[in-house]
């Protein structure tokens, strides 16, 4: 999960999302590379969610000001472990 603020447009966000999924590939590919961690399941990666809020000045302006978008996004893992 990462948690910021500012417009889903910008490229600082759009690095954000980058190393979100480079992470979860990293890990999933660990056991290809000959490293399996103790607890580790096979898993897929799933898609991008993320949770979405304004911040106070967001709120009280009477349109979407994109740079006041306050997120967590996040690649979720299954629920369940083989």
């Amino acid at each position: 999960m990462i948690k910021g603020k500012g417009n889903p447009n910008s490229e600082d966000f759009q690095e954000r999302v980058s190393v979100l999924y480079s992470l979860a590939y990293a890990v999933r590919m660990m056991p290809k590379q000959g490293y399996r961690p103790d607890g580790y399941f096979e898993y897929t990666v799933y898609p991008l969610e993320g949770i979405w809020d304004l911040t106070e000045k967001g709120r009280k302006a009477n349109t979407l000001i994109k740079d006041e978008l306050l997120y967590t996004i996040m690649i979720r893992q299954p629920d369940f472990v083989n």
